[in-house]
């Protein structure tokens, strides 16, 4: 049995990082406090020995795990989730030369989705979660999803009754980065043991004991050469997740998957695309193409970059957050950024939020009706922000005249009205 992480180490590490590259963010449901953490931009050094001083401890499952308190305050459980794993060749220890003699345990597909996990409160209730958050749009339409078939959540509960902790990849046409999907699903990739910290693929696991319909990670035969050839031109697939007899992971992604993806090196040193990926939770594949030595200026740019978004926060005099209603909620960069601002992070600042929203002035009945029941997302997104200690100055919705503008004849001169009403 290896290192399995603790609360105290887990704190100890994000105080050690002033909850910058670590953090942890809380959240109370049904009255049970629950803590994660969670990384940004680190490098095998800050994940192999994070507190030097202690050389038993490691950060590799700073990446969702969960804490669950009792009422009393005393941990009640801790559900890990997959443990942060790199491409080949990124690091040290995924070198080729280093993992080509390896004995392969099994190959499965790796799924261009949201990692979700199933964990529970210590009433019985199940609830889910992403890796950076607890309400994210992935986690309730997993769960969601989840409880639409009875057995499965049968199952599930089994999981964690028995100390595993469940882990799928929630799949759906909007919310792949790359890969088609047809109708939103489930897909179980494998489980964690919450005790050893053993990592168990979907096919490891019994297959009689499974719901029959529940979907499984697709599983491969074959060896390290062929799907790193494989890799150079297959199309239509992020890659494949391969586990040796030793407990490693390593992930093989495909060409055609970085091209899609938007991957491109020479955009690092801007900033532009450095938050868009920041906030699409991306930049990690970005920098996993770089190298460490090589491209440290880049390392340095992306660095200068990221610290800055609490900062500019804490530090201007006033924040103005807007961007287009979709669906009634924020769109889901300001989604992201939202749920990685830790709790009270935001106390004493001043904030004004506005959304753009279509108007329903020469709309027919059907679309007036969708966006009453809808609704605006400016007063979603202060509501969250105020959870973060921030002081709401202002919220305001200004009109459009269809999802790609333009903008309402009358509406201009209320947003240059409202601009000088916040800076008086």
């Amino acid at each position: 049995m290896g290192y399995v992480l603790k609360y105290k180490d887990a704190q100890e590490i994000s105080q050690k990082y002033n909850n910058n590259n670590f953090w942890e963010f809380s959240f109370m449901k049904d009255g049970y406090k629950l803590s994660s953490f969670n990384y940004f931009i680190c490098g095998w050094n800050d994940f192999e020995a994070p507190l030097p001083n202690r050389p038993e401890v490691n950060a590799f499952d700073m990446r969702g795990t969960t804490f669950v308190f009792n009422k009393d305050g005393s941990l009640w459980k801790t559900f890990l989730m997959l443990p942060k794993f790199f491409n080949i060749n990124q690091v040290e220890s995924t070198q080729y030369g280093k993992i080509k003699d390896k004995k392969i345990l099994n190959i499965t597909a790796k799924e261009d989705g949201s990692l979700v996990a199933f964990m529970m409160l210590p009433n019985g209730k199940l609830f889910s979660k992403t890796i950076g958050s607890f309400t994210s749009e992935q986690a309730e339409a997993a769960y969601k999803l989840l409880y639409e078939d009875e057995e499965q959540v049968l199952w599930v509960k089994n999981m964690l009754n028995s100390g595993y902790t469940p882990l799928f990849e929630y799949l759906s046409w909007d919310n792949r980065v790359v890969v088609k999907y047809a109708a939103p699903h489930l897909c179980l990739i494998g489980v964690r043991d919450n005790i050893t910290g053993a990592y168990y693929a979907a096919e490891e696991l019994v297959r009689n004991s499974i719901p029959m319909s529940m979907h499984l990670a697709g599983s491969y035969a074959g060896d390290l050469d062929y799907y790193i050839e494989l890799a150079k031109t297959m199309e239509g697939k992020e890659g494949w997740v391969v586990k040796f007899t030793d407990g490693q992971l390593v992930k093989i992604k495909t060409a055609w998957y970085f091209k899609l993806h938007g991957l491109r090196t020479q955009d690092i040193n801007r900033e532009d695309y450095v938050i868009k990926n920041y906030l699409e939770e991306t930049l990690d594949d970005v920098m996993s193409q770089l190298d460490p030595s090589e491209d440290a200026d880049a390392f340095a740019f992306v660095k200068k970059v990221t610290d800055a978004k609490l900062k500019d926060f804490q530090k201007s005099n006033l924040v103005i957050i807007g961007c287009p209603t979709h669906g009634g909620r924020s769109s889901k960069a300001v989604q992201v950024l939202l749920n990685m601002l830790p709790k009270e992070s935001l106390k004493n600042t001043k904030i004004a939020v506005f959304d753009t929203s279509v108007t329903t002035y020469k709309q027919n009945i059907f679309m007036k009706g969708i966006i009453k029941f809808f609704g605006y997302s400016a007063p979603r997104t202060a509501d969250i922000l105020k959870k973060k200690g921030a002081e709401i100055v202002s919220v305001q919705t200004f009109f459009v005249m269809g999802i790609k503008g333009p903008i309402k004849d009358d509406e201009l001169e209320r947003v240059k009205n409202w601009s000088k009403s916040l800076i008086k």
